[in-house]
Parts: C-alpha cells; structure tokens; sequence
C-alpha cells in the first residue's frame, strides 16, 4: 500500500483535496481502514516498516502520504497521533532541506504539509495556521521556478490558489481577521474562473461562500434583502447535487443553517428545509461531529424550540455527542460547547422539578467555565460570545442566585475584552466595525447590572469598554512600533512599520474600490499577543482606563466631571453615571431619561436623512418641522437629563465645565442646548455649564496626554471648494486676514490667489508634511455628507473628490503633534456614520489623527449663521486667548442674545448677516460640539 502511495505522490497524480483517492488506488483498503481491529494493526505493521526505511526520498514521500490522506489513514483519530504527525513533517523537511535544487518535490513536499497543517487544524488539533501559509508560500515560489522552465502549467497554479483559499478562509474564521476572509473571496472569484477548475470544485466552493454571505449580511450588517438573495443562490446551487454526491450531505447541512439563521435573526415563516443529513457510521469523527452539530444548532436557532421539550432534547443530545467527539480546546469544540450550555439553559427554563432546572442551570456553567478557559483569553474570537452566555446564564438562567451576580458582572466585562481584541485585529475601519457589532449592545447590559447591583465603578469601566472601539483601535494602532520596543520587541516593531509603510489602495478585478491594504491580521496577531503579554502601563489595549486614570485626564483638560448618560433599562430609570476629577463616581438618577422617549423617536426620524450640503443662506424653511422638533426635544432635554444633572453639581464660584457621553441614540441631542422657561424667558444649559463631549474615556485620555503647540498663527484654510457655498467663502476669507494671516489656504477666495483648489489630496499632503509646523489650526468651511456607504462614512466634500472619515484617520500618523484645532464648519461632521455609541464621525476621525481640540457638528447648519459663528469662536481664541471649549460656548451665547454686543473688528458683509440671525432659533448655533482640549 505504502508503495503504491508513494508512487503516486512522486507522479503528482495525488490531489490535495481527494483524500478518497487512497480508496482507489489500493481497493479494499477502505473497509480495512474504517474496521478497528485490522486497520489497527495493518496501520502498526505499516508504521514499522516505513520505521525501517533508510533515510531519503523513498521515506520522505511515503510520510508525505500520510499527512495528505490522514483522514482516510485514520478516520476515527486515533491513529495518526500528534508525535507521529511531528515525526512525518521532521521526515519530509529533512528530505525538503536536503533538496534545495529540486523545485519538483519542494512544491508537493510544502503544498502538502500546508494542506496537513490545515486540515489538522480544521479538525480542532490547533495547528499554526501561520505555518501552514509560510508552507504555501514556500510552495508558491518553487512552482514560480517550475513555470519559468517550463515544466508546470497555470492547473498546478490553480491548484495551489484553490487550496490558499482554504487556509486563509479558514484561518479568517478561527481568528476572526476579516482580511484574511475578503482575500480569500477575492482570490476565489480567480480560481473559479479558471477553465480548467473542476466544475464539481467549483459548485462546492461557491456553496460554502453563499453560505457564509448569507451569516453575514444577518449578523454583521442587518441587510435582509441581500441575505435572501444569496439565499435563493444557495438553493438553487444545492439543488443541482445529484442525491448520491458524495458532498450533497454537506451542502445540505449549510443550507439548512441558513435557513435557520435566516428565520432566527431576520424573523417570518421557516422554509420547508432539506432534511440534514444524519451521520453515517461510515463517516469520519470530524466529519460525524459537523453533523450532529449543525443538527444541533439548527434546531435550536428555531425560537419553536423553547416550547417544545423533546426538540430541545434532541438538539441537547446530539451537541452532547458532537462536543463529545470534538477534539478537546479546538474550535469545534468550543462552538459546541457554547451550543450545548444554550440547549440546557432551554431545558432548565422547560423544566418544572426545581431540582431539574438546577441541574441544567449548573452543567450549562460548567461547560462555558471550561470553554472559556480552554479558550485561553480574549484573543480568541469566541471569547466574546462565552463570555456574554456565561454572564447572561449566571444572572439570568433558570436557576440563577443573587451570589452569582458579582460572577456574572466579572464574566461580562471580561468578555467586553474580547471585543476590544477583535477591533484591533481587523486591518481597516470596515472590518472593524463588522465584528464589534454587539459590543455596544453587550457593554449596556453589563452596566445595566452593575448600576442595579451598585457597582459603579463596574459600570463606569462597561459603559466605556463597548463604545468607540474603531476609535480606540485606530488611536493604538498609532502607538505600536514604539510599545513594542518598550516591550523588548524590535524585530516585531519594525515588522509592523514596514507593513504600514507598505500599505496601500488594493487593486484587482475583483477587489472593492478604496479598500486600503494595512497591516495584516497575522502580523498584528501576534503583535498584540506581545503587547498584551508586556502589559505596559497606561496601554489600555483592552481595558478602559479607571475612575483614577480618568480623573487624571479631567484634571489635565480642565474638567470637572465625566459624564456617562445611560437610558433608562427595562425595569429600570435612566442615570447619569458621574466620574469627577477627583477620581470619584456617583449616580444621578434620571427618571426620564428614556432613549424611546417619543419627542427623540420623531427628532431622529425626521432628521436622520443624509445631506450633503451648508444649507444656502438662512435657516428658512428647508424642513419646516425641524424647529420645533429641535425645540421639543432640548426642552425634554432639560428634564430627561441636564437640569438634574446641573442640579447635582456645588456652584464653585464658576460654571461647571462637563464632558458628556451620551449612549446610543442619545448622541443625537444637543444637551448643551436644552432649556426651560425662567422668569426672563428661555435660558439654555449653556448658559449655566461649559459642556465638551467625548466618544469615550479612552479618547479623553488620549487627548488628555497631548502637548499643546507653539502658537504661530499657521495652519490652513479651506474656504468653499466646490464653488456653491459663498457665505463660508466670504468667511474662510474673514478668519485668515484677521486672525491667520501666515495659513496657507484651499478653495476659493476673494482676497488674493489661494494656494490651491481645495482637493483631498491637497488637504492630506497638507496633514502629512513632515516641515509643516505643529499644533496648527486647521479651517475647513466646505460640504459634508454622513450616508450608508460601508467603506465611506463620513466625508468632506472637496475639490473634485472627498475625503473620508476613514481616510482621515491615519492622515498623520507619521505626523505627531501636527493639527492644534479643528473647525468642521460642515453639516453633520460629528455625526457618526456606523452607529452612535461608535462615534465614528468626522470629528472624531481627526481627534484620532491626532488634533487636541476639535469642533463639529450635529445636523446641517444655515450657511449664513454659521459664519458668523465661526468668526466669533476664531475671535474668542485668537484675541480673548479663551481655550476652545470656551470660545465656543461664548460665540453660541452671544448667538442666544446671551452675550455682550459683537467685536468691533467684525467684517461689514458679517456684521449684516449677524443682524439678520434669528437668535431665537436653536438651529442656528446648537449644532455645534467640542471635543479635547
């Protein structure tokens, strides 16, 4: 047998992925094989004589063999153990080391031990998949040396891609690197292509990516439509199995899934299912496990499920069996485990013996306890979701105690840690955002618990951990090269410079347009495996900081507190958790503080449209209902959240100066802006705090630590670039002769000849130059746009092109220190394109790119009044040396009629216009936030 094997190898008739072809080549050794006894003992005879073989080829190929048909060679598991798996891959790279000129055998020889590495690893052994690639690529360039002498053709090409897309979509998957994932479904759409791919292949490839398409419009993006379409792909592609395919039993295991998860995230009717298969004695123990456990999950995914005991038995029985059969700390066997400790926690809420539901409550525990330590930590892209169904088991299962709530707080925070991991994992902001999709979600609930338990300090420290994870994740990926070192890492350090470096916009047919290339998932896994290890202080790689670093940090800004506004949970009110500068907490409850409250369900319906443009002239009647919805909702603000708030606070012989950061829809609200009536009229909020805001306590770290800039009147100016906005033209032209006279300035003007149009290209050169002075104040009266578009958010719209927010936020890495001020005189520029709790605006985009202080906005703004506006804050900071906090706040109370009459030094095209502000209208100064310093 083991001759006629090697045989084979050596004539290169032995694919990678046909590990049936053993069966035909020797026949009758199937059922040898698969019968215990004598395949056991013709596997040991055979081991002893290959044992025998003098070292060389012959024993090299013969090992070679073994690692590519082990799942035919043992199709229980327990005969290819991991020691001889080693003593095959020693075998083989001694053989491979001792033929450098012999391209032939270096591409079986690698393609094989990758294809082992994977396939080992794929039935939960843990093999390094990192390995496995560096193996591909090894065989990848002695292919290169077969095609330049014309011995191989684009089939082994193809081979070998084909077998690259499983590795990477695979590692993907384990890891959670959604770059892995998009390089593998980009390379796929090449293999399929190719004329010579088996078509067979190719109708089981494109099962196993319709599959996955459709998991992933459900649960990473909520577009149901696309999910149906793919769907309907996937049907009709099963459907042209013939019933004795020897895959159609997978195929159908992956439609019934999703169809299942269609039904169970999406709501509405389940379609008849195509049965699944149920395992046959025949099969393999990896593959037997798939089988009973996709039974299993599928039939709990069925909320039908939860009233109908003997489904849920079954479903426990058969996850029970998978787990069983699952190699112990892989991956399936986590997933199973997960699956499992759900069905008890079905049955312990279906029982009615008190002593029953305990019994499932507890081995529901026990198998997410053990899960989670087998995981290892939060690097693990499973770690999450344990963490979350061990904490939701303990405080919510069919048997859960008062003394397990402190567990279940812990358990929960620890698995807000996994979410923060996933964020840095993900090479680009898009990525990001898919996997930290339930962060926001899962940190509320945790601080849910612990503001009903009285912990604050573990509310505090879970209200941060689930917002503004792409931020934090851009924010730490600028400070990697020099942690490393700090850490003992140079070879990593300049590993991941050189990858940054390198980055660039991918190209290809099939590539998605301005998806920039970054540092690779692989690379950064094992980057921030060292980083966590080192612990380094102050690092707050997966921890928020606490009450005394946050403290610290309002101390340096010249703040007196840190606002969390959390909504009201169900059963519960509304608070407002308060972190002081003195490092203390403290709870303000707020009973009306209700992120369903209906004057903010009809404020966020009416204005959640996307727009693209400074309204020309006033504010008018552009929506003729935003007014007044504005006007209820910041007087519902008063009452749902800033009087009480205000009210908590000693006067202190000065306002007090507040950092809010609101959760969820509650960023919409200008809470700055709410008011009541008084015995004089109206009075605004503003006028009794000085309010800044912030996407978390992160951020407000970051910004914390950064040094302020020489003072030389520089920067740069970009006044009305696409030509349609005249007002913020005159404006630009305003602030740079009165205020800026040495800024450099972009768009259009009527002063002198400006220093270019105002493209992005322009902008960024500008943000990226290594001469240009630091701490600059950085102008930009231009459109802006907040829409759906998955890769681009948030843009400015300049000259001929945009610049996005995603863009922005590595524009000046390479440039520490370089922006002081950011004045977004745009729409909707701190409006957060990929969720509120996110924050991931344009504001905050150049926060990450390093500015101290920045301004933005919360809908689109008259055109008119926002120039006055902006030459009123540049007039505050420039002649009266306020800080920017504070010179906005000044500019928006003479705005209210709140403030003394205007500078003398307004322009006269100002001075008109000011005249004609309806300073009654909140519309026309409210939208306008601080950030930083």
């Amino acid at each position: 047998m083991l001759g006629r094997l090697g045989d084979a190898i050596t004539d290169g008739d032995l694919p990678f992925n046909a590990p049936t072809t053993l069966t035909d080549l020797v026949p009758g050794v199937w059922q040898t094989l698969t019968d215990t006894g004598p395949g056991d003992q013709l596997m040991e005879s055979e081991l002893t004589r290959w044992r025998a073989l003098p070292p060389g080829r012959p024993r090299a190929e013969v090992a070679l063999g073994y690692l590519a048909l082990r799942p035919t060679v043992d199709p229980a598991g327990t005969r290819v153990t991991p020691e001889l798996v080693r003593e095959f891959f020693a075998c083989v790279q001694a053989e491979t080391d001792a033929s450098p000129d012999d391209p032939r055998w270096r591409r079986r020889a690698h393609g094989v031990l990758a294809f082992a590495l994977y396939s080992l690893d794929l039935d939960g052994a843990g093999q390094d998949l990192d390995a496995a690639m560096d193996h591909l690529d090894a065989a990848s360039r002695a292919l290169d040396e077969l095609t330049a002498r014309g011995e191989a053709g684009e089939q082994e090409r193809t081979d070998l891609n084909h077998l690259r897309v499983q590795i990477l979509g695979h590692r993907g998957r384990v890891r959670g690197g959604r770059d892995d994932l998009d390089a593998a479904r980009t390379l796929w759409q090449d293999v399929r292509e190719d004329p010579g791919f088996a078509p067979g292949m190719r109708t089981l490839g494109e099962i196993q990516r319709l599959a996955e398409a459709v998991q992933e419009e459900l649960r990473l993006r909520g577009d149901q439509a696309a999910a149906d379409r793919h769907l309907d792909e996937l049907t009709a592609l099963v459907a042209t199995l013939p019933e004795d395919h020897g895959s159609r039993p997978e195929a159908l295991q992956l439609l019934e899934t999703a169809r299942a998860m269609r039904a169970a995230v999406a709501g509405g009717e389940r379609s008849t299912p195509a049965t699944p298969h149920t395992p046959a004695a025949h099969v393999s123990v990896s593959e037997r496990a798939a089988a009973l456990g996709t039974l299993g999950v599928t039939a709990l995914l069925d909320p039908a499920v939860m009233d109908d005991p003997v489904r849920a038995e079954e479903a426990r029985a058969a996850l029970a069996e998978a787990h069983r059969l699952s190699t112990p700390g892989g991956d399936r066997a986590l997933r199973f485990a997960g699956a499992l400790a759900h069905a008890h926690a079905v049955l312990g809420f279906q029982a009615t013996d008190p002593a029953e539901r305990r019994r499932h409550h507890r081995r529901g525990v026990d198998l997410l306890t053990d899960a989670l330590r087998a995981a290892g930590g939060p690097q693990h892209r499973l770690h999450p979701s344990l963490g979350m169904s061990l904490a939701r088991l303990l405080r919510e299962g069919p048997a859960a105690r008062p003394g397990d709530r402190a567990r279940a707080r812990e358990a929960g925070l620890d698995a807000l840690r996994g979410h923060a991991w996933a964020a840095l994992l993900q090479t680009g902001t898009t990525d990001a955002a898919d996997v930290v999709r339930d962060a926001a979600e899962a940190a509320r609930d945790v601080a849910w618990w612990a503001l009903a338990d009285g912990a604050l300090d573990d509310a505090a420290v879970a209200l941060d951990a689930g917002r503004g994870l792409l931020l934090h994740a851009a924010t730490s990926t600028g400070a990697v090269p020099d942690r490393l070192r700090a850490a003992g890492h140079a070879p990593l350090a300049a590993a991941w410079e050189a990858a940054a470096a390198s980055a660039r916009p991918a190209t290809g047919p099939h590539t998605e347009p301005d998806r920039p290339t970054g540092v690779p998932s692989a690379l950064r896994h094992k980057v921030f495996d060292a980083l966590g290890a080192a612990d380094l202080p102050g690092a707050h790689l997966l921890d928020p900081p606490n009450r005394e670093e946050t403290g610290r940090a309002l101390r340096a800004l010249g703040r007196d507190a840190l606002v969390h506004l959390v909504p009201a949970a169900p059963g519960s009110v509304g608070h407002a958790l308060v972190v002081t500068s003195r490092g203390e907490t403290h709870l303000v409850p707020l009973p009306r503080l209700d992120a369903d409250a209906d004057v903010l369900r009809a404020y966020a319906d009416a204005t959640g449209a996307p727009t693209d443009a400074r309204d020309l002239g006033p504010a008018g009647p552009v929506r003729p209902d935003t007014r007044t919805l504005l006007d209820r909702l910041c007087h519902w603000a008063w009452y749902a959240g800033t009087g009480p708030l205000l009210d908590a606070f000693a006067p202190a012989g000065r306002v007090p100066r507040l950092v809010l950061a609101p959760a969820g829809r509650l960023g919409l609200v200008p809470w700055h802006a709410a008011w009541r009536e008084g015995a004089g009229g109206r009075r605004y909020a503003l006028e009794d705090a000085e309010f800044s805001y912030t996407a978390s306590a992160r951020l407000l770290c970051e910004a914390a630590g950064r040094a302020a800039g020489p003072d030389t009147a520089a920067g740069l100016i970009v006044g009305d670039p696409t030509g349609d906005l005249p007002y913020a033209g005159q404006e630009a032209d305003a602030v740079r002769r009165a205020f800026y006279p040495r800024a450099r300035y972009l768009g259009r003007s009527t002063l002198r000849e400006p220093d270019g149009t105002g493209t992005p290209a322009e902008l960024l050169a500008w943000l990226r130059d290594p001469a240009g002075e630091a701490g600059g104040v950085l102008h930009l009266a231009c459109h802006a746009t907040v829409g759906a578009d998955r890769d681009r958010t948030a843009q400015l719209l300049l000259r001929d092109g945009s610049l996005s927010a995603e863009e922005l936020t590595d524009a000046v890495a390479a440039v520490p220190g370089r922006l002081g001020l950011v004045l977004l005189a745009a729409c909707r520029s701190h409006v957060s394109g990929r969720g509120h709790d996110e924050a991931f605006s344009l504001a905050t985009a150049f926060l990450v790119a390093g500015a101290r202080s920045v301004v933005g906005s919360l809908w689109p703004v008259p055109d008119e009044a926002t120039s006055v506006l902006m030459y009123l804050i540049h007039h505050h900071l420039r002649v009266d040396h306020m800080p920017p906090a504070r010179a906005l706040r000044q500019a928006q109370l003479w705005m209210l009629g709140a403030a003394p009459a205007l500078p003398p030094d307004l322009p006269p095209e100002l001075a008109a216009r000011a005249a004609r502000v309806d300073r009654r209208d909140p519309r026309n100064w409210a939208a306008f936030t601080h950030l930083g310093h």
